[in-house]
């Protein structure tokens, strides 16, 4: 499970197999989801209940299309203290890290961590962080601290920045504005998590 510890909380954005499982309802399609502050309900394999606000979902979002070159946001944007423990949802092995902000100060990811899923090879992108607390190459184990959540690279507030790449389409390129830049073909990490959820739970 995902774990961002503090006053705004993320308790299961994705559950492994061997825990019970969360549902999103209703799912809400990328053109839908604005930065209109709306909290989503999760349902949690602990008996905690706490609701999750994104600051940004995931596309061709209102900001985006104003203050991205792509006019697409690659992932969403999860509201969190500065300062909060990020945790992996599940065990993998840490493909990239680095700072944007030595290359291209407030215009990047800033400081991120990219680790790829053991059970499909995907690549989960953590960033804007204040720390990173893991190292390219590691091998962590699911709810293992990846770092603290912070406001650093493009950012207006605090939070947490989740992309999820394809199986497979994980590269590093060197962006001659920012330097090395995790890229890759990104899907919803809202509809990414719930489908892996709907495997697990036909199992």
């Amino acid at each position: 499970m995902v774990i961002i510890s503090g006053q705004l909380a993320l308790r299961s954005f994705f559950l492994s197999p061997n825990s019970r499982l969360f549902s999103i309802v209703p799912p809400i399609p990328f053109w839908q989801k604005e930065t209109r502050g709306e909290p989503i309900d999760f349902d949690f394999f602990a008996s905690i209940f706490r609701r999750v606000r994104l600051s940004q979902g995931y596309g061709a979002t209102r900001f985006a299309q104003l203050r991205y070159p792509s006019r697409w946001h690659n992932g969403v944007d999860i509201a969190a203290r500065t300062g909060s423990t990020v945790h992996s949802p599940m065990p993998g092995t840490v493909v990239m890290t680095g700072d944007q902000d030595k290359y291209c100060p407030r215009r990047g990811y800033g400081k991120f961590a990219a680790v790829k899923n053991t059970e499909d090879s995907a690549v989960i992108l953590y960033a804007h962080l204040s720390a990173i607390q893991v190292k390219t190459g590691q091998k962590i184990k699911e709810e293992q601290a990846i770092g603290l959540s912070g406001s650093t690279g493009l950012s207006t507030a605090p939070h947490l920045h989740v992309t999820v790449f394809r199986s497979g389409t994980f590269r590093v390129e060197d962006n001659k504005s920012c330097g090395p830049s995790p890229e890759g073909k990104d899907t919803d990490p809202i509809i990414y998590f719930d489908s892996l959820s709907s495997i697990a739970e036909n199992k």
